[in-house]
């Protein structure tokens, strides 16, 4: 499928949570079923404070789920995304195995260390001036120059389905869990945990970077807005403008 064709699916399509139990079945060869850890105590006689260890995935990140479900289920042979590491690295884990050809866009402040293990992995790096608004922009048009499938860092209905098993996950070992707390830089996660909460007594709350408070600034002006690239050590959470 062309960058072309994998657009009106982005733009027009939202998964639900059946989507979300279809690719918790498609992505089981290639993910762990990752553990709740106890952490630390934050206050005296406070509620209990469960970390869902998605570092342990091939790839160090939760990314492998949505990156596995969308390759897996585009069949695709070539992928052109952009990424400000993690997402990249999965998809670049993934290319390996799967003889997939891979080109990953990085923005100017992207994480060398992490450019380097793309680039390791076999995968192909592209590097643009300004933030990740400029880095989504050059991979779009670098997919549809190529014809290679365009598979978004988070903004992709498979993407999002794919991440959301992270929360079928936590809420089937944790059922009385009464608040997720999920990190916020392209939305994927925190979509994906939504539909995954749907039908559970449960308070789902987005963190994002003070310094690019996109989406609280979003809902309090009621559309999307854009913010400039920021300087934050969550290199990961540096999205300017809420996913479609």
């Amino acid at each position: 499928m062309t960058a072309t064709g994998l657009r009106p699916a982005a733009a027009g399509t939202l998964p639900g949570p059946a989507d979300v139990a279809a690719a918790a079945t498609r992505i089981a060869p290639y993910v762990l079923r990752t553990p709740l850890l106890h952490g630390p105590v934050t206050a005296a006689h406070g509620p209990d404070l469960l970390l869902k260890a998605e570092h342990r995935q091939a790839g160090h990140s939760f990314k492998m789920r949505g990156a596995a479900n969308a390759v897996l289920a585009l069949d695709a042979d070539r992928v052109v995304t952009g990424s400000s590491g993690n997402h990249g690295i999965a998809l670049a884990w993934l290319a390996r195995s799967l003889g997939i050809r891979l080109t990953v866009v990085l923005a100017a402040g992207a994480a060398p260390a992490k450019a380097a293990v793309i680039r390791a992995l076999g995968a192909e790096t592209v590097q643009v001036g300004g933030g990740v608004a400029e880095r989504e922009e050059r991979a779009g048009r670098l997919a549809e120059e190529t014809g290679a499938t365009l598979v978004p860092s988070s903004d992709h209905p498979l993407v999002v389905a794919g991440q959301g098993t992270v929360g079928t996950e936590l809420l089937a070992d944790a059922p009385g869990t009464e608040t997720v707390y999920v990190p916020t830089g392209g939305g994927g996660l925190l979509a994906g945990v939504c539909l995954a909460a749907a039908g559970h007594p449960v308070r789902v709350v987005g963190v994002e970077p003070a310094l690019t408070p996109r989406y609280a600034r979003s809902l309090t002006e009621g559309h999307p807005v854009q913010l400039p690239p920021c300087a934050t050590v969550a290199d990961g959470l540096r999205g300017q403008r809420p996913g479609r």
